[in-house]
């Protein structure tokens, strides 16, 4: 795996998607999007909501990641072009998290989904870290910032929830059958509601966000 940090227990999930942004995004795009995930019954993670006082942003941040079920970064112009590095922070924990969810050459839940809303020659973009990403075409294609783009991000992480929750339920019969994964099983009491993408829990998710 990426680095030695092992996440040493799976809490249970208190949200179904962390919203990784820059604040140039919040109003227009970030906010109606998380108003609409919410609106469809989905709990999702935000900062300007969800930030506990008297806690280090570092903690924070790698907290909330791990009790999410998904991480979605919301590439833009703006969250390309600013410097401040909380992206970059979150990206980091989150691909982390992601190599904890690989057992024995098996993905046991996909944890990310990058949206781009620039073109797929931008030439920002192309140079980032994500243009291998967008070259590649492995994931969904550019979206456009104009009046639609708050649709069309929430039709794509709502389709890559519902999806991961339809592997996930099928992945789960197969590993609780399977030897090999049960000393796993019984280490790790929530593993198996992380990979079945078990809806989150109510009252977990009140003692986090108050």
């Amino acid at each position: 795996m990426i680095g030695e940090w092992r996440v040493r227990h799976f809490p249970r999930c208190t949200h179904h998607v962390f919203l990784s942004h820059c604040a140039e995004n919040r109003r227009n795009l970030i906010h109606p999007v998380f108003n609409g995930l919410q609106k469809d019954q989905f709990v999702p993670w935000l900062d300007s909501h969800h930030y506990p006082r008297g806690q280090g942003a570092f903690a924070v941040l790698r907290e909330a990641i791990i009790r999410c079920r998904h991480v979605v970064y919301f590439v833009t112009e703006e969250f390309l072009s600013q410097g401040r590095g909380w992206n970059s922070v979150e990206t980091a924990y989150s691909e982390l998290l992601q190599e904890n969810f690989v057992q024995s050459a098996v993905v046991l839940c996909h944890v990310q989904l990058p949206l781009f809303f620039l073109p797929r020659n931008y030439e920002t973009l192309v140079r980032s870290a994500w243009g291998s990403l967008v070259q590649s075409g492995r994931f969904y294609p550019p979206g456009k910032v104009d009046g639609d783009a708050i649709n069309w991000a929430l039709q794509e992480i709502t389709a890559f929830i519902k999806q991961e929750e339809n592997r996930g339920r099928s992945l789960a019969f197969q590993i609780e059958r399977d030897p090999s994964f049960q000393r796993l099983l019984g280490e790790e009491q929530n593993l198996l509601s992380r990979v079945m993408c078990a809806y989150p829990i109510a009252d977990e998710i009140s003692q986090v966000t108050n």
